[in-house]
């Protein structure tokens, strides 16, 4: 019996050390896994075991095409910032590569063996002002696995419209700052895309091809100060899975009251700095909205139909300088889910009367007030767990604090 007890506790003590062992190397193997590279020479005594390779910076006058195929497990490449003007084909050979930063060179073309990347999910050709853009996309065009394109800060000229089909995986694409006169409408084909950035560009209007971007969830559409914001609109009201919609920095003159009854599904709004001097009341009617930004605009008061938003959980109505306080909180003092309020920068000195009606609140933000004491009547909302007071003109040393306020669970941040 004591033998038999011997050999289970050995066979333990063995399987433990096992264990140990394993875990180790799947420790070990992880390592260089996240082990990142930033020099090519240092990179080439062991390339099977690269997975990273960081080469941005370093300015080459050239790369050589047939040091590539050693990398058989490279995932990770950037020669951003290298100033090269020729991109070595022989990274067409990177079977596994997954992700590729090129951005800031002075190649004109991507070598046509990038058609084998297979494997590539993810591609920045970002401050590219040689490259021929066409040319270039025709090179990645059928890669399989494509998932996001940077293209941005390429002050591009025009853009092909036939091409845009042939990225049928395509989910993230992003044209930012390229000042295009014209949006291709070819883009309306990305049947798979999931989110499009086309902030600070120069167009006027969407494509109406835009209508048949149905996996689309996210667009921004910041900085368009060319823009027609009610025709543009009205190209992606209908999209089913549109969640979120960014027009910021678009400096509006006016926003069409009619069309928000259509954006059914949208959970997020940012209207930022576009100095609207009225909120259009049919903002009310999108029933999903969770979250509204409305801060730097220059209108007096929230409508009344806000008081039908039944979803919405956060609202930012930061550096209003016009704003009627008072009679803006009362159109949103009743909503059921109203968690999280921010009233920044507002240049407020006391808590406005009809904030102490909004019971269901949990987090506050009063920072970059006029506040020079801690406003107690704040001790009546009961589900208040956070207050953030950063950048107010408090005058007080930490044994003024009042205790029994402290007492209640809230947390304040000074």
């Amino acid at each position: 019996m004591k033998s038999l007890v011997k050999i289970n506790i050995l066979i333990g003590v063995l399987f433990i050390a096992l264990l140990y062992e394993m875990n180790a190397q799947i420790t070990s193997g992880s390592s260089g896994i996240n082990k990142e590279y930033y020099d090519l020479g240092e990179a080439l005594k062991n390339p099977n075991n690269v997975y990273r390779l960081n080469l941005s910076n370093q300015n080459f006058n050239a790369l050589s095409d047939s040091v590539w195929g050693k990398f058989e497990n490279l995932e990770y490449l950037s020669l951003k910032n290298d100033h090269l003007k020729e991109i070595p084909s022989g990274i067409g050979n990177l079977k596994n590569l997954k992700i590729l930063d090129l951005s800031n060179n002075d190649f004109k073309v991507l070598p046509q063996s990038f058609s084998r990347l297979e494997n590539l999910r993810e591609i920045y050709l970002n401050d590219e002002k040689e490259m021929d853009i066409n040319q270039s996309l025709r090179a990645i065009k059928d890669l399989p696995n494509l998932k996001i394109l940077h293209l941005e800060n390429d002050n591009l000229s025009s853009l092909s419209d036939s091409i845009w089909g042939e990225f049928e995986n395509l989910e993230y694409l992003s044209l930012k700052n390229d000042h295009l006169k014209e949006i291709p409408s070819g883009i309306g084909n990305l049947k798979n895309l999931k989110i499009l950035d086309l902030s600070n560009n120069d167009f006027k209007v969407l494509p109406q091809s835009f209508s048949r971007l149905e996996n689309l969830r996210e667009i921004y559409l910041n900085d368009e100060k060319e823009m027609d914001i009610n025709q543009s609109l009205r190209a992606i009201k209908d999209l089913p899975n549109l969640k979120i919609l960014h027009l910021e920095n678009d400096n509006l003159s006016s926003l069409s009251d009619s069309i928000w009854g259509e954006f059914e599904n949208l959970e997020y709004l940012n209207l930022k700095n576009d100095h609207l001097k009225e909120i259009p009341s049919g903002i009310g009617n999108l029933k999903n909205l969770k979250i509204l930004d409305l801060s730097n605009n220059d209108f007096k008061v929230l409508p009344q139909s806000f008081s039908r938003l039944e979803n919405l959980r956060e609202i930012y109505l930061n550096d209003e300088k016009e704003m009627d306080i008072d009679q803006s909180l009362r159109a949103i003092k009743d909503l059921p889910y109203l968690k999280i309020l921010h009233l920044e920068n507002d240049n407020l000195k006391s808590i406005p009367q009809g904030l102490l009606q909004f019971t269901q609140l949990e987090t506050l933000y009063l920072n970059n007030n006029s506040f020079n004491e801690i406003p107690m009547e704040l001790k009546n909302l009961k589900n208040l767990n956070y207050i953030d007071f950063h950048d107010n003109k408090f005058k007080f040393n930490s044994q003024d604090f009042p205790l029994p306020f402290l007492g209640s669970g809230v947390i304040m941040s000074f």
